[in-house]
């Protein structure tokens, strides 16, 4: 049987040795299974991906789900700027592995083994699973990733593959505070390498220049109000893009401000969100954390200050707010003492990409109401409008959207035509649990012009949630 699967290989994958065909097998013994089916009821765990970009909370968020006995997160699979870059469709099939299982040898911690995954000549069928831990039971798996080093994906097809899977977008939405971090970051490291003090953009840029940090003078580095600024628009265009083939409207948003401010109400909210709430084990956990006061796991890079002028003299904190005073949202920001979560800038509810807009503050979490989309992220009202605006913002380049286009036309060319109506239509299924309803869904999506999800309004939504997405 696993010789069988492995022979099954996708058009235009090179065939494995016999070597590697007999380093899978004993691989599976190991591992104490064969490889997983995918969108089968057969399934007995739930599938999250996490959409996230740099100086997000990503780190601090793997290590506080991998806290909870059961969930099987990769962190940043596929993230290697300097490996081979591949087609859409072998990061497609390796989305879909990945969703079913960790994998073995695809984080840069494995980039020296003979199993690194850019090794591999860009042959999914190699992507192995990793050993699941004796007396354990798997009860989420999937990963955290930056969909940039992912391009080509083709995500409608992953969604497909795995109806189960439930998509994550992790943002951060205080720029001015994200781009302080980042601009420390890339000034440590410098430092690192040898270089000198100051702005590291190079040469002299003008406008206010703040110092950050402390310690003795020649350790004191400087940040000029242009920079922050021209940092904080490049962050707000990255995380304006998103993944296509994905509804953004069916995904959740999590707030690395509303990690900071609910850590546990927002656990809770991604654990539920990805069907795995209601198991003993994962409440019990929450239980003890919520007992012991237990504090947020640390992670590997220092943050910015949630007062920043407390890190610098009062003369510098006026030059850089009378910097921003043509920037309303970043003076927003920027004038914010602790954390607390912020629209992006835009004009009266239409998305806007330019900072000159303005921006106001988001509504807490209660636990009447912990789950968030992107409508409030966008100050966007219910509807199409914000998939529309975001459609062009796609995270893949020129290049890796005109393959992924010429890959649909090819398949709509081979597919029975199909009569589409004129707009999609939207219907809900109600199920109870062991019904099938895993099997159901996915026979749906086999047909060309279904796209069905698999337990959407489960958990925390609302009766306003289902009204909005039946658009009543």
């Amino acid at each position: 049987l696993a010789c069988k699967s492995i022979m099954v290989q996708p058009v235009g994958q090179p065939f494995p040795s016999s070597l590697e065909l007999v380093t899978e097998i004993r691989t599976r013994q190991v591992a104490g299974s064969a490889w997983p089916t995918h969108g089968t009821s057969g399934r007995e765990h739930a599938h999250l991906a996490v959409f996230k970009v740099a100086r997000s909370g990503s780190t601090w968020l793997t290590r506080e789900l991998r806290a909870f006995s059961g969930v099987h997160v990769e962190f940043e699979p596929f993230t290697d700027s300097r490996a081979r870059a591949c087609d859409g469709q072998y990061y497609t099939q390796a989305a879909v592995r990945a969703l079913g299982r960790r994998l073995r040898c695809v984080t840069q911690a494995a980039k020296d083994k003979g199993c690194y995954w850019a090794k591999h000549q860009c042959n999914a069928s190699l992507l192995l699973p990793r050993a699941t831990p004796p007396n354990q039971t798997v009860l989420l798996s999937g990963f955290v990733v930056n969909p940039k080093y992912m391009p080509g994906c083709d995500w409608s097809r992953v969604a497909a593959s795995t109806p189960t899977a439930k998509f994550v977008f992790l943002r951060r939405s205080n720029l001015v505070k994200m781009a302080f971090s980042e601009t420390m970051r890339v000034d440590r490291r410098v430092a690192r390498s040898g270089g000198g003090n100051g702005d590291a953009t190079g040469g002299a840029t003008g406008g206010a220049r703040v110092a950050y940090g402390g310690g003795d003078a020649p350790s004191r580095r400087w940040l000029s109000a242009e920079r922050l600024i021209g940092t904080a628009k490049q962050l707000l265009e990255e995380q304006s893009r998103y993944p296509s083939g994905l509804s953004l409207l069916d995904a959740m948003l999590l707030l690395y401000e509303d990690l900071q401010l609910h850590r546990l109400l927002v656990l809770q909210s991604v654990l539920a969100f990805a069907g795995v709430g209601h198991v003993p084990s994962v409440q019990l956990e929450l239980q003890e954390q919520e007992h012991a006061g237990a504090a947020p796991l640390s992670t590997h890079w220092a943050k910015a200050p949630e007062d920043i002028c407390s890190s610098m003299p009062a003369s510098h904190c006026a030059q850089l707010s009378a910097s921003l005073a043509a920037s309303p949202c970043l003076a927003r920001q920027f004038a914010s003492t602790r954390a607390q979560p912020f629209e992006f800038p835009n004009r009266h509810g239409r998305v806007a990409f330019e900072l000159s807009a303005d921006c106001k503050p988001l509504p807490p979490l209660t636990p009447f109401r912990h789950t968030r989309s992107l409508l409030e992220l966008f100050g966007a009202p219910p509807g199409d409008g914000l998939q529309r605006a975001l459609a062009d913002s796609s995270i893949d380049n020129d290049d890796s959207r005109q393959r992924a286009g010429d890959a649909r036309r090819q398949r709509a060319s081979e597919a029975r035509p199909v009569a589409r109506p004129a707009a999609p239509t939207r219907f809900v299924i109600l199920t109870r649990q062991r019904s099938a309803s895993t099997t159901f869904v996915g026979l749906l999506n086999l047909h060309p012009a279904g796209a069905s999800r698999w337990e959407l309004f489960s958990g925390s939504y609302t009766a306003s949630h289902m009204r909005r997405y039946l658009g009543v």
